[in-house]
């Protein structure tokens, strides 16, 4: 077999089924917080993420941006995000 490696890439799609972020706390795990689905623009927006889920970890009401919609339990509730544009990465 000649065969032979000539290159490539790879890389994770990682998105919510409304490719919405999740940033929550998670039921019926205590202490369990994620900020997770944002696929390659998380890291744009990690400043205020940071801000956000310290403020939700802390238990306290956001004051900067409401991200209550976000929570994880929108998906076993039936309440996933629409958006107004094709690729649904942006409400």
């Amino acid at each position: 077999m000649d065969a032979r490696f000539s290159g490539g890439w790879s890389g994770l799609f990682t998105i919510t089924p409304d490719w919405h972020p999740v940033l929550s706390s998670i039921e019926g795990i205590e202490g369990l917080y994620v900020a997770v689905g944002f696929s390659g623009h998380g890291f744009k927006l990690s400043p205020m993420i940071g801000q956000v889920m310290s403020e939700i970890i802390l238990g306290q009401e956001s004051e900067i941006v409401d991200v209550s919609s976000l929570g994880e339990n929108r998906f076993k509730e039936g309440q996933l995000m629409q958006s107004r544009y094709d690729m649904q990465v942006l409400a």
